[in-house]
């Protein structure tokens, strides 16, 4: 049978890939960004790739801690195990086509939130516009309601009564709205 991994893998956008030794820690970077910080055991293939000498490694355990941005990390499974972590970069943090496909989508979501604010600006001034429509709708309604009266009067009907000329306004508002 298969030895299983004392440690859960991070696995690098280009197929590379290290052991992890928990915890994982958050951290701010330098120009304040947040990062993920690994402890990490670096396979065979990994240390010859990156030329890691075994000298840079812990010498107890042959770890190394590395930090990357918590937005280039995906927990594919959280069991302790077998756990699975893909790091979008390489190891060093260079750019992977993993790292460039999302970095595209990244570009999509930015480009469609500024879209969806100048949608949403459009959408207040047409709600202020069609509030301003309604209130000019409201004061003809009104004027007009007061000229028939008006008219009503002038012509001897006397009053008309409140509950028609109510009606008349009603009337007109569901026309206009």
């Amino acid at each position: 049978m298969a030895e299983q991994p004392v440690y859960p893998y991070l696995w690098f956008g280009n197929g590379h890939s290290a052991q992890m030794i928990p915890p994982i820690i958050r951290i701010v970077g330098e120009r304040g960004e947040k990062l993920l910080e690994f402890t990490l055991r670096p396979t065979r293939e990994l240390m010859i790739a990156y030329n890691i000498q075994e000298g840079t490694l812990n010498p107890q355990d042959g770890s190394l801690k590395k930090a990357y941005p918590e937005t280039y990390i995906i927990n594919l499974n959280m069991d302790p195990m077998v756990n699975r972590v893909i790091c979008l970069c390489d190891f060093n943090g260079g750019t992977t086509p993993l790292l460039e496909m999302a970095a595209k989508d990244k570009d999509t979501i930015i480009l469609l939130e500024q879209q969806l604010e100048i949608y949403k600006g459009a959408n207040g001034r047409m709600q202020e516009e069609m509030e301003e429509i309604q209130t000019q709708i409201g004061k003809k309604i009104t004027r007009d309601a007061e000229m028939y009266e008006k008219m009503s009067q002038s012509r001897g009907m006397g009053n008309v009564p409140e509950e028609d000329l109510q009606r008349e306004i009603d009337r007109r508002r569901r026309e206009n709205v």
